[in-house]
């Protein structure tokens, strides 16, 4: 990209141009135009930063998704403008066109690598409740769906398809979970049927 007298008027020492790509997956395809439309409507209130050049791509179907991106080039006010701008609408890539070389206070760097510690701290906690509240909604549909295979079994042996019919679960997805219940000894299988454990032929 030229640097135009007019871009030079804007910038102020510690400024930095660079080149961002920003990059929606999903579906429909409507979802995926709306969003990088939004994103670069948003970008442009950002105080710390201006843009100075916009390409949007036409979005492509990739097997059962849609892929678009923009590419953006930026001024920003300063390195950690850029670098909080690439922590808040992660990029999938970025390129500094100006300046050729960036020196920065040894002040300077140990507050950018402490706050990246901090989002990292934080990201990963964010992570590992994620997982524990995951794990935690597992078990209770799990339970749940026992409740509702022993409540069906109580009116006499079913196959996997009357189970199926009566509790609201697909047949496939239901068989990923009664050999479970078997080996638990929660419920019992005699041939194609599935009994409660103290029901007897």
């Amino acid at each position: 990209m030229r640097i135009t007298p007019r871009i030079k008027a804007m910038m102020k020492p510690g400024s930095v141009i660079a080149r961002v790509i920003v990059e929606v997956i999903g579906k429909p395809r409507s979802f995926v135009d709306e969003s990088i439309a939004a994103e670069i409507k948003q970008v442009k209130t950002l105080e710390t930063s201006r843009l100075l050049k916009k390409r949007v791509y036409k979005t492509k179907k990739k097997k059962t998704f849609y892929s678009g991106f923009a590419e953006l080039t930026l001024l920003f006010d300063d390195i950690r403008s850029m670098m909080d701008f690439c922590f808040d609408y992660m990029p999938s890539s970025i390129e500094v066109i100006e300046p050729g070389t960036v020196a920065v206070q040894e002040v300077e760097l140990s507050n950018f690598l402490n706050d990246v510690l901090a989002r990292l701290h934080n990201m990963d906690m964010i992570i590992k409740t994620t997982k524990t509240e995951s794990r935690i909604l597992n078990e209770t549909s799990r339970r749940l769906l026992l409740n509702l295979v022993i409540l069906s079994l109580r009116k006499g042996p079913k196959s996997l398809d009357q189970i199926s019919a009566e509790v609201g679960v697909p047949a496939a997805q239901l068989s990923n979970f009664l050999p479970l219940f078997v080996r638990n000894r929660q419920i019992r299988k005699e041939g194609d049927n599935y009994l409660l454990p103290q029901t007897s032929q």
